[in-house]
């Protein structure tokens, strides 16, 4: 009965959410850091990582995540035999939030909200890192804009632009980020 009643109450949570993605951009993309936070995945997400993100971002994004996917496998494919590190340039990063101690957000906030032209919003969102051990000094913030369309009915995360080397002035679409990939080929270029 407990098991029966935890199940409802989970599912009950997992429609409000759902439900809360759509009544805003700001909520969409708040949702979808949550998620970033709570599982830092690095490189392309997969299973688990996937399906965490996978309520808040477009149905382009989602087909593009799974294209670099297949990408990173037909590399693996054929480079069985290669030892060492793939030169995947996203494997280390988050693609939600940045490259190195930028892939491990701990906060995230919804800084601006402007409205576009063609009806989609640019949310602008101001992540931070604070580590775990106070010994260190490498609290530090950063931020991206992400791009919301709506999108059957509800809001959706289609882009999301991080700036290039801490530069604010270089903004990379998560859709340029994944250079060698030809599709669903790896091309090495």
């Amino acid at each position: 009965m407990i098991v029966r009643y935890c199940a409802l109450l989970f599912l009950w949570i997992g429609v409000a959410n759902c439900h809360a993605q759509e009544s805003n951009p700001s909520a969409v993309v708040s949702h979808l850091y949550r998620q970033v936070i709570a599982t830092h995945p690095l490189g392309i997400p997969e299973g688990s990582d996937l399906e965490s993100v996978k309520p808040f971002i477009s149905t382009r994004m989602l087909r593009k995540l799974i294209d670099v996917k297949a990408c990173e496998k037909s590399f693996y494919l054929s480079h069985e035999h290669d030892a060492g590190k793939p030169p995947f340039v996203w494997l280390e990063k988050g693609v939600f939030s940045g490259e190195n101690e930028l892939a491990l957000p701990t906060r995230a906030t919804v800084v601006k909200i402007e409205p576009q032209k063609n009806g989609s919003y640019i949310v602008h969102v101001q992540l931070e890192y604070i580590p775990i051990e106070k010994k260190e000094n490498t609290h530090f913030k950063w931020d991206v804009e992400v791009s919301v369309i709506s999108e059957r009915s509800r809001f959706a995360v289609d882009d999301v632009y991080l700036s290039g080397n801490g530069s604010s002035r270089e903004r990379i679409s998560l859709y340029g980020s994944f250079p060698g990939c030809d599709g669903l080929s790896w091309n090495g270029k």
